[in-house]
């Protein structure tokens, strides 16, 4: 029995930095997805912009066209 609980206890400590780190990725994974997903949105919304709105943002027809065919996960 004396093994047994030895091998129950240092799992256990371990078990808890396991799942925090766990915890963090997946945090971190949900986080970079809303950020894909929000950069998708926008650049959607900036292509169907007419010029007007362009003019009130204060960006030229070559920066929309430039940011609007970015994929989802480039800056």
């Amino acid at each position: 029995m004396n093994d047994t609980a030895e091998i129950q206890f240092l799992p256990g400590k371990y078990a808890r930095f396991r799942v925090h780190t766990w915890i963090d990725w997946m945090a971190s994974a949900f986080k970079t997805v809303e950020t894909w997903k929000l950069r998708h949105k926008t650049r959607r919304q900036l292509a169907a912009a007419d010029a007007r709105i362009l003019k009130d943002v204060g960006i030229s027809e070559a920066q929309r066209f430039i940011e609007a065919n970015k994929s989802f996960w480039e800056k």
